[in-house]
């Protein structure tokens, strides 16, 4: 079955899904289209289509930690991988840290640790390998350089 952008997701290669679009954004759907072409690989996750008012698809939820939507799930070195994108404000950067707090009233140093914790968490219960974008970067990056250069694989602490 070949990925169609309208389906949001490929039953093919994930075949684990479960509905959700619990906090799904544009910006994340942008980088994984790009990411998607770049690695000529389809991608689980809400698809944001130009000129319509509601999304598409679903985030990808594992079975064993079905709370947490994950941005995104797609084949890497022939396994099931996870990706997610971190914007700076509500993930708290480092860049962010002397900024206030978030809408949540917790510090953005706060909302730093709290991402770092449910990533491990993640990895923990799904067993799976976890590849993420910080906002940061991406905001950064040359136009014409490719995404991937810019993902890094979660290894129990967030790099930035």
């Amino acid at each position: 079955m070949k990925h169609k952008a309208r389906d949001g997701y490929c039953i093919k290669h994930h075949p684990l899904f479960v509905p959700s679009r619990k906090q799904s954004s544009k910006i994340s759907c942008e980088i994984i289209d790009k990411l998607a072409l770049e690695l000529d690989t389809p991608f689980q996750h809400v698809h944001y289509e130009e000129g319509l008012d509601n999304p598409i698809g679903v985030e990808y939820c594992h079975p064993n930690y079905p709370k947490k939507g994950i941005d995104g799930a797609f084949e890497y070195e022939d396994e099931l991988v996870l990706f997610e994108f971190h914007g700076d404000y509500w993930h708290g950067h480092p860049s962010q840290h002397n900024k206030g707090t978030t809408e949540r009233e917790t510090t953005l140093k706060e909302s730093f640790i709290e991402t770092q914790r449910i990533m491990r968490k993640v990895v923990e219960c799904t067993k799976m390998r976890l590849f993420y974008v910080w906002e940061f970067d991406y905001d950064r990056l040359e136009e014409d350089a490719p995404i991937w250069s810019i993902v890094r694989e979660f290894n129990g602490i967030l790099e930035w």
